[in-house]
């Protein structure tokens, strides 16, 4: 993967089931590889939050806009692992196909919603979050 963001979902169970990806990409906590194909993306992403005219355009949105470029719901799978372990989360080709993205799993990386009005944290079934994004 080249990148793993987490999202402004609040659907825990949903998030588990299959990753929120209706929802947007929030810029809180963001992982990226330096890979030329992310380097050349993270240059676009600056241009984008420069040169829109929209004030509403910044980083998440300008990301979000960037992701959305020709953006077919494709699932890159990767080789079978050799030691049989499985595929844990989706991975999509973003960015017109030049980067694989997947999203952080909401149980592990809370937003200010799961976290402090919905209190996952708290419920004995609930494993404690790696991180917080208020």
């Amino acid at each position: 993967v080249d990148m793993l963001t987490t999202t402004d979902c609040i659907d825990v169970e949903g998030d588990t089931r299959n990753g929120c990806w209706h929802v947007d990409h929030n810029t809180g906590l963001v992982y990226m590889r330096a890979r030329p194909a992310v380097l050349e993306f993270t240059a676009a992403w600056k241009k984008k939050i420069e040169t829109t005219r929209d004030i509403m355009v910044r980083d998440q949105a300008a990301l979000n806009l960037l992701m959305r470029e020709n953006f077919h719901t494709r699932v890159w799978k990767p080789p079978p692992d050799k030691d049989g372990g499985q595929e844990v989360r989706p991975i999509y080709l973003a960015w017109n196909e030049k980067i694989k993205i997947a999203r952080l799993p909401l149980r592990y990386f809370a937003n200010g919603h799961t976290f402090f009005v919905q209190r996952m944290y708290a419920r004995s079934d609930h494993p404690p979050p790696f991180a917080l994004h208020m």
